[in-house]
């Protein structure tokens, strides 16, 4: 399983603005691993707990207070999202911090996300804001307890975290 990453109709979302002076760079690295990876897996986490035994998607099986985890996740993770997507400079991690899978042979580096984050930091940034759409979809949802809403998007989260990941990590 791929881990996220590593994304109003009347009015212009946070994420429409252009990038924003920072006194320094964003870690993409501290983006993840505090916000954008326990805030999904509390949505998966919701999402799994939906299924049937026959491993079909049940309302039933979707409380009050899963409705209201999925919002505070989702909430959380399009303020980190909205960080990323206007962020002027990023970091793939800071000094000694390791990314995951980096001490496996072959994966790819600090030094190899930081370059590809160097090359096109607007794709980035248009990655952080298309999943960042993607989670308002999300919250919208579980703030209406629309279950069926909830679980396509949900059933289609990992795909959509993953275009960021083989462009930025993934070698």
């Amino acid at each position: 399983m791929l881990l996220p990453l590593s994304l109003g109709a009347c009015s212009k979302s946070e994420t429409d603005k252009k990038p924003v002076e920072q006194a320094s760079a964003v870690s993409v690295h501290d983006e993840m691993v505090t916000v954008v990876i326990p805030q999904t897996q509390a949505i998966w986490d919701v999402s799994n707990a939906s299924l049937n035994d026959e491993g079909s998607p049940d309302p039933t099986k979707v409380s009050d207070a899963d409705w209201q985890s999925v919002k505070a996740a989702s909430s959380a993770l399009m303020t980190s999202l909205d960080r990323l997507a206007t962020a002027n400079r990023f970091l793939a991690a800071k000094p000694g911090d390791k990314i995951m899978d980096q001490d496996i042979a072959g994966a790819a580096q600090p030094k190899d996300v930081q370059a590809r984050l160097d090359a096109n930091p607007q794709g980035f940034r248009d990655h952080a804001k298309t999943l960042s759409d993607f989670i308002k979809a999300i919250n919208g949802a579980a703030a209406k307890k629309d279950f069926k809403t909830f679980s396509e998007r949900t059933a289609e989260l990992d795909g959509a975290c993953e275009g960021c990941h083989k462009a930025y990590w993934l070698k």
